[in-house]
């Protein structure tokens, strides 16, 4: 017996065949049907569809035999997949590469067999399937040309298998990243409710007595100053409406659309307001700096 050699892209191969995940699953209408349809076709009484992994051939689908697996090493397949093209045995009895093959000089009893590689969209052979025979024989063109087209819808299914794996993972990970974004919202939900609830109060504080200073001593203070407390009332009061919005997402869990027309000019203007304390602060900061 001649064991077949091992592909140059061995590991390779056998990544792309788990990458379908097929290997011990459970029988499939689809592979049965085909197999099926290849025994009929080219009139065996065995058919398979067998996968070559590192150690053994599976057979996804079988007619014929009961067996599930045997080892690589007998595998007429193991054969098959290190071509691209349809490899057939007229008669095994006289092929030096299995007349003492276990699988010919017992059950099942192989004689003849053909099997169209499995090829994948890299050209690795993944398995084959294959038909087989008790007695010698050759394969009419006819039926060559059927097994291989059969072979190649084998392919497509296990294909559409890997499609939906990979849709299934990506829509998995899809699911736990909203679980996880939706575990973030709610931390953050929570944190600004607590945030905005602890600056409401001194914020309160801060906007009742810049009024009163304004209201109450407006006339002692110097031009400056009133203009510095009148920017703190303000700042306070734009603050608490900002304090307002965040407790009001907290228990909505979104922002109420506003859209109105914007003046561009007051909007510079309010901005240029705002800054502009921070602004004279910076630049005295910078002229005492400078003196020093």
């Amino acid at each position: 017996m001649k064991i077949a050699p091992k592909p140059e892209d061995e590991e390779e191969r056998i990544a792309s065949l788990e990458s379908y995940e097929v290997l011990d699953t459970l029988p499939e209408q689809a592979y049965d049907d085909l197999t099926k349809l290849a025994a009929e076709i080219c009139q065996t009484p065995i058919s398979l569809v067998s996968l070559v992994d590192s150690t053994r051939q599976w057979f996804k689908s079988a007619v014929g035999i009961d067996a599930k697996e045997t080892p690589r090493d007998w595998a007429f397949c193991s054969h098959a997949i290190l071509g691209q093209k349809l490899f057939e045995v007229p008669n095994a009895m006289e092929d030096d590469r299995f007349h003492d093959n276990p699988l010919v000089a017992d059950a099942p009893d192989i004689r003849f067999y053909a099997g169209a590689p499995l090829i994948d969209d890299e050209g690795r052979g993944l398995g084959t399937l294959c038909v087989i025979d008790r007695v010698p024989r050759e394969l009419t063109q006819q039926q060559r040309e059927m097994l291989l087209a059969l072979g190649r819808r084998v392919v497509s299914e296990l294909e559409l298998r890997r499609r939906i794996l990979r849709q299934t993972q990506v829509a998995k990970e899809r699911e736990q990243l909203l679980s996880r974004l939706s575990a973030a919202n709610r931390e953050l939900k929570d944190f600004a409710y607590v945030v905005s609830h602890d600056l409401k109060a001194p914020l309160r504080a801060i906007s009742s007595l810049s009024s009163w200073l304004e209201s109450d001593y407006k006339d002692k203070i110097d031009e400056e100053g009133q203009k510095q407390l009148s920017y703190l009332v303000n700042r306070s009061n734009r603050m608490g409406k900002l304090i307002d919005g965040i407790l009001a997402y907290s228990r909505a869990g979104r922002v109420e659309g506003d859209s109105r027309d914007i003046e561009l000019t007051a909007l510079v203007s309010d901005v240029i307001e705002s800054i502009a304390p921070t602004r004279g602060r910076a630049g005295v900061a910078r002229e005492s700096g400078a003196t020093r």
